[in-house]
């Protein structure tokens, strides 16, 4: 994806005027703006959403006297500029009509841009140096021709600060930006300020006295690194209740240090692991034998170690899933197959073609496996025979109906984009092996597994189900839940989500609670409850949706027992 800047350069000596309209229009709707102080003439002002939309020139132009000019780069794609005076339009380019839509004729006339109505402006271009600049002759064929334009343009009009935008600038990439600590923004944010501040405050205290009633056990935040990316720290339970947790130097990519976080959970302790590459994901078997670990270098790979000292016994090309109930095979995963790798070094690996997914598991009685498979928007659960190594079936998740979808939006309902299936993200099983657990996108599905045996074409209805709930992202809505882990003592389904809380889904009643509705309702990541069932961990992603600098995600471990005894309430 290319850079989006967009800025409107006014000339006007009434800088006053100018803010007042500024914050009447924002006022009057969502958009945000910054305004440089004056040079050369002009003063430039940032619109919000990347500055890209004409309607907010067109209105600050029916708001001010002066020449008006909006210049837009999108996607480095395409250079557009639009010219007002007197409050209405009396030039405007676009470099390629036909981006977004087939254009007319007429339309393309009427987007050539006047070269002398921009070197009417004043600045040190002739008509001959702007008619140059805007020829469409070499448009579609050097990619680097509508940035050039938009500088070229700026250049000549003696306009500084256009390649930028309000995001940009926000996000604090202000590098050759001149007089940026004197640039104003509108509306005013002291108010919005402190109220933040007050905010985090308040989730902040409410964390710390959680940790200190002994509900919250662990909480570690990963390193932010020089360049504002943290890692997000990769966990899985292991044998005795405790946790295996990888952390990537931000700094060092591929630098990993392991710890051990158990019970009483004071400080880490050091397992003897060393990993040389980023870890993205670990599983151990539920015996304690072994620890599958997928490696991300130049390609994905899993080693299987054996626990007792860390020895490599053998590397998979393959990203992994999880081990088997009685942890005698690896279920490791590709894009077109799934492959089966004995744990005893005896036997060969068997590979059987599925298609894409994320997940698999094996029915506790061994013969059936069950996986997720995604192929563009056709999505459903494979069943697998192990004992022929073949693929069974395939049954398709729920259908949505778009008709259906299209009525909602219409009449103004909350809902997210449309999908034409529920979208899979895990499948599991229940101890016994009576459900099918199976996580998607929007929550979580409990189904009868002999209504699954018998099931053709698309799954069952399910026996229970719960969705997370809708969030409000700058752009959208959005529903996500992270997967689901078996609550095994409280015979339920546990299951984190964009929403801020974690949900429960009992397999008994079907019903569905919320044991954590997290301070501050940040979005959670993936989880896992520990192997004694008494505590859960999770990663905590506070800003995922914040541009810039982001705060690091952190990883938490949770008592379960004191969380079902106390039903937390939320810092909003």
């Amino acid at each position: 994806m290319g850079s989006f800047y967009g800025s409107v350069h006014v000339r006007t000596e009434d800088r006053p005027q100018l803010l007042q309209a500024l914050g009447d229009i924002a006022r009057a709707g969502k958009t945000r703006f910054l305004v440089s102080p004056p040079a050369g003439g002009w003063t430039g002002i940032y619109p919000s959403e990347g500055g890209q939309d004409f309607a907010v020139s067109a209105a600050v132009a029916a708001r001010v006297t002066g020449p008006v000019l909006h210049l837009v780069l999108h996607d480095e794609d395409v250079f557009a500029y639009r010219l007002y005076d007197a409050g209405g339009v009396i030039d405007e380019y676009d470099s390629n009509p036909d981006y977004f839509q087939e254009s007319s004729p007429a339309r393309w006339n009427e987007t050539a841009g006047r070269p002398q109505a921009l070197a009417a402006l004043g600045g040190k271009g002739d008509v001959t140096q702007f008619a140059r600049i805007l020829s469409r002759e070499r448009a579609g064929t050097d990619p680097f021709r509508a940035g050039q334009q938009l500088e070229g343009v700026a250049a000549l009009l003696g306009i500084a600060n256009v390649e930028t935008s309000y995001e940009y600038l926000q996000d604090g990439d202000a590098e050759g930006v001149k007089g940026r600590k004197r640039f104003v923004h509108i509306p005013d944010l002291s108010a919005e300020k402190e109220a933040r501040r007050r905010h985090k405050a308040d989730v902040t205290a409410a964390l710390k006295k959680l940790e200190r009633d002994g509900v919250l056990l662990v909480a570690k935040k990963a390193k932010s690194g020089r360049y504002g990316l943290p890692s997000t720290p990769t966990f899985c339970p292991i044998a005795q209740g405790g946790y295996l947790v990888a952390w990537a130097d931000a700094d060092a990519p591929y630098a990993t240090t392991v710890e051990r976080w158990q019970a009483p959970w004071h400080e880490p302790s050091d397992p003897g692991l060393r990993v040389q590459t980023r870890v993205s994901h670990m599983s151990a078997s539920r015996d304690g034998r072994f620890l599958a670990v997928n490696r991300a270098a130049r390609e994905w790979t899993t080693d299987l170690l054996d626990v007792n000292d860390w020895r490599v016994l053998a590397t998979v090309p393959m990203p992994h899933v999880t081990f088997t109930n009685d942890g005698n095979l690896l279920i490791c995963r590709s894009q077109t197959s799934l492959q089966l790798v004995p744990t005893d070094g005896q036997t060969g690996a068997r590979t059987v073609k599925i298609g894409g997914g994320a997940s698999a598991a094996v029915h506790p009685e061994g013969r059936w496996l069950v996986a997720d498979v995604r192929d563009g928007h056709a999505c459903g659960v494979a069943l697998v025979d192990l004992g022929e190594m073949r693929l069974v079936r395939v049954m398709s998740t729920v259908r949505h109906d778009l008709t259906a979808w299209m009525a909602e939006v219409s009449a103004g309902k909350a809902v997210t984009g449309f999908r034409p299936q529920e979208v899979p993200t895990k499948v599991g099983f229940s101890p016994d092996g009576g459900l099918l657990i199976l996580g998607v996108e929007d929550g979580v599905r409990i189904y009868s597994w002999n209504e699954v045996l018998d099931a053709r074409g698309s799954l069952p209805p399910p026996r229970a189900a719960a969705d997370s709930a809708l969030v409000q992202v700058p752009s959208s809505l959005l529903r996500h839940t992270y997967g689901f882990a078996w609550d095994g003592p409280r015979a339920r389904v546990l299951s984190p989500a964009l929403d801020g809380h974690v949900h429960a889904l009992d397999v008994a009643s079907g019903a569905a609670t919320t044991i954590l509705k997290m301070p501050g309702t940040p979005p959670l990541g993936e989880m896992a409850v520990a192997d004694d069932g008494a505590t859960f961990a999770l990663v905590v992603h506070s800003g995922l949706f914040e541009r810039g600098r982001r705060p690091p995600p952190v990883w938490q471990v949770w008592n379960l027992d004191l969380l079902d005894s106390r039903r937390l309430r939320v810092v909003r």
